[in-house]
C-alpha cells in the first residue's frame, strides 16, 4: 500500500515533533519566598539532598540565590564547600558554625576551613560573616557545662581577636537561666525557639517566641549583662505528627509563621528555607517538614 505524499508529510513532522518535545526541559515552579515568611531577620539552609550526599556547587548556588531578599543566612557547618558557594551567591552576611570544640587546633582548624571558603568566593572573612555560632545545644544536651561552652567562645574569639563580628553560641532559652557567665561570654545570646515542640497552637507561636526573648534578655541583664537576644531557630512544620495541640499542616505554618512575623521578625532566624529530606524522623515525624518554599529547587 502506498501512502500519499500529504501522509507522509505529517506523519514525518509529527515524529519530528514528538523528538522536539522529549528534548524539552521540564519546566520549573516560580520561586520565591512568600509574603508570610518576609521581614524575618535571616533564614536557614543545609547542602544536602535526600540520601545526605552533597549537591553541586551548582545546585548549592540556585538554593541559595533564591533566598537573596534576607539580610543573613545562617549555615550548619562547611560541609559540602556550602560557605565558599554561598558566599559566591548571598549578598547577605553569613552565620557559620564551629562544631568542632574538642580542642583549640579542632576550633582553629573550623575556622581556617570557613575562612579559606570565603576566601574562594573572593571576600574577606571580616566582611562576610555576621556572626561564628560555637556548638549547637551543647548544654541542653547535656554534653558540656555553661562555663565550658563559654570557654569554647572565648578560645574561639582569641583565635580571630580582629574579627568584627560576634561570637556566640545556639541554645535553648533555659540552657542560659541559672547561667549568668554564659550571658557574658557571647556577644549576643542566641536560642533556638521552637513554639511547636513546646506544645503551642500556631495562633499562640508568636507571643511564646517574643515571651522566650524577652524573659532570656531580662535575666542576663538582672545579671549585668545587656545583650540582644536573637532567635536563630523558629518555625513551624506543615506534616508529621501533633504535639498535643501543636499540629502541623501547611494551613498551620502559615498561620504561626504569620504569627512568629508580626511578634519578633526582626530578631528571628526562621527555619527552614527548604525541606530537609536526609533528616532521620523521630516520634513526632516533623524533621523533613520545616520547608516554608517546599523542596529545594535543585531537588526537582
Amino acid at each position: 500500500m502506498k501512502l500519499s505524499t500529504s501522509i507522509l508529510t505529517s506523519v514525518l513532522a509529527g515524529l519530528t515533533l514528538a523528538r522536539e518535545v522529549e528534548v524539552l526541559e521540564p519546566s520549573k515552579r516560580d520561586v520565591s519566598v512568600p509574603d508570610w515568611a518576609t521581614g524575618f531577620l535571616g533564614t536557614t539552609y543545609t547542602p544536602f539532598d535526600q540520601y545526605k550526599n552533597c549537591r553541586s556547587a551548582d545546585q548549592i548556588k540556585e538554593d541559595v540565590g533564591y533566598l537573596s531578599s534576607f539580610e543573613i543566612l545562617r549555615l550548619y557547618s562547611n560541609d559540602c564547600n556550602v560557605v565558599q558557594y554561598a558566599a559566591e551567591v548571598f549578598p547577605g552576611k553569613l552565620m557559620v558554625a564551629v562544631n568542632d570544640i574538642s580542642s583549640t587546633d579542632a576550633i582553629r582548624a573550623d575556622l581556617n576551613s570557613i575562612a579559606t571558603s570565603i576566601g574562594y568566593a573572593g571576600k574577606q572573612f571580616n566582611d562576610a560573616v555576621h556572626s561564628v555560632i560555637v556548638g549547637n545545644e551543647l548544654i541542653y544536651n547535656g554534653w558540656y557545662t555553661a562555663a565550658e561552652v563559654a570557654n569554647f567562645i572565648n578560645e574561639a574569639r582569641s583565635i580571630y581577636p580582629d574579627f568584627p563580628g560576634m561570637w556566640t553560641t545556639a541554645e535553648t532559652a533555659s540552657s542560659f537561666y541559672g547561667n549568668p557567665d554564659l550571658c557574658g561570654a557571647v556577644d549576643y545570646v542566641g536560642i533556638n525557639n521552637h513554639p511547636y515542640f513546646d506544645g503551642q497552637t500556631p495562633e499562640t507561636a508568636g507571643s511564646y517566641v517574643l515571651g522566650h526573648i524577652e524573659a532570656v534578655a531580662e535575666f542576663c541583664e538582672e545579671h549585668g549583662h545587656n545583650k540582644q537576644t536573637v532567635t536563630l531557630e523558629t518555625g513551624w512544620p506543615w506534616a508529621g505528627n501533633a504535639d498535643g495541640v501543636a499540629v502541623p499542616s501547611s494551613e498551620n505554618q502559615v498561620t504561626a509563621i504569620k504569627n512568629i512575623q508580626s511578634a519578633a521578625a526582626n530578631d528571628c532566624i526562621l527555619f527552614s528555607a527548604y525541606n530537609e529530606l536526609w533528616k532521620t524522623s523521630s516520634v513526632w515525624d516533623v524533621e523533613k517538614n520545616w520547608g516554608f518554599m517546599g523542596n529545594a529547587p535543585s531537588a526537582w
